[in-house]
């Protein structure tokens, strides 16, 4: 019964509990609903397939770009003269494979200088280009076999020879010094390769004479220099014997120099680092120049020809104001510990009276600062590194470096030479303190004196730091310098130095003994 009470009253319970449940589960029922239609929304999709990408969606290495071109690099600046201005262009230009360094100038006589050089690999280049009317022209060139110039009518073709000058009928000319190939080699050394020398190439269309100077293909670590001047005038007077590109010829066609971009080179020596066949130094005494101021009043091509070459030499003016020899010679490293890139007092003296006498002739202050720095680094050399003789004399040293080394000897023709060209700065600086200097030098050599006399009556070669004389002396250059020095004090005080006349009068005697006859007069 008790169980049918707790029955009948759980099912009385229940149905009101049923109730309550069944609304309950109806709720309940409905989250479910809710929940199941959330979860869709919220379930993570599967990834989709990726589709087959087409060629233009592909992805494709990364790849450096070509490169590019460098813009040509140009600077302009000018030369004053006395006669007018020379304006000076240098370019350096680039292709794929070359590059090109050029100079040009354009001077007061309406004439243009170029010089060209290229470096690269793979090709030829073309240095200079040149377009002539349709008429008349002769060429001239010089033929080493025969060992003569040769004139003809210009005609098409290839002309490979040193040097060649042009004359139109017009009036107008050019020469050129043609493309010569080198190899690059240490201390500034360059090693010619004739065989792959530049040409003229000649061309005759309607629309006149294309004249192209162009190099060999060159390889890697080769450069390739041309020189030309033209203009609208004849720069050249073929009826002499002697303009400036038969001296300039005579001075190069043997082999013994070459001009290039950068200067006047010249065989190196056997003793030089490095050296070889067909190896050519940058010799700091531009002799090739001197020739050519030497042709100032001869020659209407000299003056500008004459100033545009010693510009080329300015720009290697280094910052101690000298000019260095820039192989290293055995000789003054293994005696004196002299290393490359040394100052020459023979060489720079040379160099320096060039630059003088061009002043002089031309006027106008031409290249005073580059003089100037060149005067003041000589003084304070010169003070620093001589020997001094029993008055106070100066024996200079011959040579020189900025890093320490032994005292060298004092040769007589370097101590003449210098002293002569102390004078001339002294007069073109007008400064007493040059004037000064070289009275020491003259002191030095007064002092000195007799000792210098050979029993054979030559002349030794120079002098040691602790005064002992020797050596062989040349056979005239000496006696030359000394001829210079003695003209020059003569004319400055009327009178001949007795010391160097003595020296003079014993050097003499042994040339004539000798058969010397290149001595001056």
């Amino acid at each position: 019964m008790d169980f049918d009470r707790k029955g009948a009253y759980a099912l009385h319970l229940s149905k009101k509990q049923l109730i309550i449940l069944g609304a309950i589960a109806v709720l309940f029922l409905g989250f479910l609903i809710f929940l199941g239609s959330c979860n869709k929304r919220l379930a993570v999709p599967e990834r989709p397939q990726q589709a087959e990408a087409t060629p233009a969606q592909e992805e494709t290495p990364a790849q450096d770009d070509p490169p590019s071109i460098p813009e040509p690099v140009i600077t302009t600046r000018s030369i004053s003269t006395s006669m007018g201005d020379i304006s000076v262009t240098e370019t350096t230009e680039y292709d794929k494979a070359l590059t090109y360094y050029r100079r040009e100038y354009l001077s007061f006589d309406k004439s243009r200088i170029q010089a060209c050089r290229v470096e690269g690999a793979t090709r030829q280049a073309a240095l200079f280009t040149f377009q002539y009317q349709p008429i008349d022209a002769t060429i001239h060139y010089f033929d080493t076999d025969t060992n003569a110039w040769v004139s003809e009518p210009l005609s098409p073709g290839a002309y490979r020879a040193s040097l060649v000058a042009i004359e139109f009928s017009s009036g107008a000319s050019l020469f050129s010094y043609l493309p010569k190939t080198y190899n690059q080699k240490e201390n500034g050394v360059l090693e010619h390769v004739p065989d792959l020398d530049g040409y003229l190439l000649v061309t005759r269309t309607e629309a006149g004479w294309q004249l192209k100077l162009v190099s060999c293909e060159l390889q890697e670590g080769q450069v390739c220099d041309g020189f030309v001047m033209s203009a609208a005038w004849p720069l050249l007077d073929w009826s002499e014997n002697q303009n400036c590109a038969t001296v300039w010829n005579a001075y190069t066609a043997n082999g013994v120099a070459k001009w290039c971009f950068d200067g006047y080179y010249r065989f190196t020596p056997s003793n030089y680092v490095p050296t070889g066949e067909n190896y050519y130094y940058r010799c700091v005494a531009s002799y090739l120049i001197r020739l050519m101021a030497e042709q100032i009043g001869l020659s209407d091509a000299a003056p500008s020809l004459t100033v545009c070459m010693l510009d080329v030499l300015v720009q290697e003016q280094n910052a101690y104001g000298f000019w260095p020899t820039q192989p290293e010679s055995e000789w003054l490293s293994g005696d004196f510990q002299i290393a490359d890139g040394f100052y020459d007092t023979r060489f720079n003296t040379d160099l320096i009276e060039i630059f003088v006498r061009v002043n002089n002739d031309l006027g106008g202050g031409l290249y005073l600062d580059t003089v100037k720095r060149y005067a003041a680094f000589y003084q304070a050399l010169a003070e620093e590194n001589h020997a001094e003789t029993e008055n106070g004399g100066w024996l200079v040293a011959d040579y020189w470096h900025p890093q320490l080394h032994d005292l060298t000897h004092t040769s007589l023709n370097h101590l003449a030479a210098e002293c002569l060209a102390a004078y001339h700065l002294a007069d073109l600086l007008q400064d007493e303190s040059l004037r000064e200097t070289a009275d020491k030098l003259l002191l030095a050599i007064e002092d000195t004196g007799s000792d210098w006399i050979k029993p054979t009556w030559d002349l030794y070669y120079s002098i040691q730091p602790d005064g002992t004389y020797d050596g062989t002396d040349y056979p005239s250059l000496t006696y030359n310098d000394l001829f210079n020095l003695q003209a020059y004090i003569t004319e400055k005080t009327g009178e001949q130095n007795q010391t160097i006349y003595n020296l003079m009068y014993h050097k003499l005697y042994w040339m004539w003994a000798n058969n010397v006859t290149d001595y001056k007069r």
